[in-house]
């Protein structure tokens, strides 16, 4: 008999001794007598009352019970694996705010200073006003943990990161991979370290299931890396490492849901290099309070729906006086908040520009000096025009706002008028958490 018989074989008697154990149990199980996890950590029983309590089991009096226990030793505990566990699990760190918990990674030492910089998601520090950075040592004693305050360097909400400055530079960094290359592939494996549910630092381990997969978060597309290694709330900001220990991704999601499974998502590596590295090197800056941003980023600062005619002539009266064309326009939100780092709020302190409005049109001047004026269509978006822009060119803006003027009281008659006016807006330099 071969190797491989005997393995098969002794493969279906496992089979055949788990399902018959399985059987067995089952038949001997109470449905209304399960044991739960009580709040202290204790077993405790619910049951049918058919058995009070421990003291009205059988048992046989008066009798000393000697217990034979086998106990055995492995070969070898640590594995390629757990080594490379063991290397990497201190470039994880332990984030905690004034609003949530979360998780960071050693990104690299400060030169000439005793100081490093950590990489976390921006969600995991956006508005808190105390960040705490706990040190991993390796251990499970807390006592002996250190805590250091992290000043914020720069974020960035539309790829979700943010860097932090600490203390001290005899640190545990992590080692980036080089993606050119080694390309990312599917179903390598994949190693999580992170801080979930703030409950300390833990690892899980898994594969990538996908590498571009274009997620929706907050309104903004993200193409990211999809793992089912898994993660959960507080893994955000922490490491996704492949099976050498180099950094892959920072995780910052997960799809969750009844039909949901092992869908975890991480910010590609070489995403995370860029852009921290951007919002290190642009930090330091007095004119935006020393914040680090992505240089030549633009934002208008308005919250814009792009309708067309048809969209607009179901909105109040809009559909009356605007000719019925192919053009489109953008309907600022009547649900929006002005946005207090974009352009429109840092160029026009009066708000000009207010909900409800459309913008119909945009003009600026062209490389030649000459005046163009843009409507918008499918081929020219208002997105389009701003990739375009650099930051301290004016564009103008179009505006149409719609007057009601109500006569006979409020339960009388509405008319509509409408007024055409320009807005013109110098583009500043977007950095987000900058007040102005």
């Amino acid at each position: 008999m071969t190797k491989h018989n005997k393995g098969y074989i002794l493969t279906i008697v496992l089979i055949i001794a788990i399902v018959t154990f399985a059987l067995s149990l089952s038949a001997c199980i109470d449905l209304n007598s399960i044991d739960t996890i009580t709040g202290g950590g204790q077993l405790s029983s619910s049951n049918d009352g058919n058995i009070n309590s421990g003291t009205d089991l059988p048992t046989t009096p008066n009798v000393s019970y000697t217990v034979e226990t086998s106990t055995g030793t492995p070969n070898a505990i640590s594995n390629a694996l757990t080594d490379v566990v063991s290397a990497i699990q201190t470039s994880v760190v332990i984030i905690n705010t004034d609003v949530g918990a979360g998780s960071g990674v050693i990104y690299g030492k400060i030169t000439n200073e005793d100081a490093s910089m950590v990489v976390t998601c921006c969600h995991v520090i956006d508005g808190a006003k105390e960040i705490k950075v706990t040190i991993n040592d390796g251990d499970i004693n807390a006592d002996n943990d250190v805590i250091l305050n992290a000043s914020l360097i720069g974020m960035d909400d539309d790829s979700d990161l943010a860097v932090l400055k600490i203390s001290g530079s005899n640190y545990n960094y992590v080692e980036t991979r080089n993606t050119e290359s080694a390309p990312i592939i599917l179903a390598e494996q994949a190693i999580a370290i992170g801080n979930p549910l703030g409950a300390g630092i833990s690892v899980t381990v898994g594969h990538i299931s996908g590498i571009s997969k274009t997620i929706n978060m907050d309104g903004v597309n993200m193409t990211l890396l999809q793992t089912d290694t898994a993660v959960n709330s507080g893994n955000s900001g922490g490491a996704l490492f492949d099976a050498e220990g180099y950094l892959i991704g920072i995780v910052n999601a997960k799809s969750t849901g009844d039909s949901v499974e092992g869908m975890g998502y991480a910010i590609p590596i070489y995403d995370v290099i860029s852009i921290s590295n951007s919002l290190i090197k642009t930090a330091g800056n007095p004119q935006f309070n020393g914040l680090g941003y992505i240089e030549g980023k633009i934002r208008l600062g308005v919250v814009v729906s792009m309708l067309d005619y048809t969209a607009l002539s179901k909105l109040n009266s809009f559909g009356d006086y605007l000719p019925n064309t192919n053009e489109f326009y953008y309907f600022i939100s009547t649900s929006y908040e002005l946005n207090k780092y974009g352009s429109v709020a840092i160029s026009d302190k009066n708000k000009t520009i207010e909900p409800g409005m459309l913008i119909r049109a945009l003009s600026y001047t062209d490389a030649n000096g000459a005046t163009v004026r843009k409507t918008f269509s499918e081929d020219f978006e208002l997105a389009d025009y701003l990739a375009m822009a650099k930051v301290g060119d004016v564009v103008t803006l179009h505006m149409i706002e719609e007057i009601v003027t109500v006569t006979g009281g409020i339960f009388g008659s509405y008319s509509y008028s409408y007024k055409e006016f320009d807005v013109p807006i110098t583009l500043q330099q977007y950095v987000y958490g900058y007040v102005g």
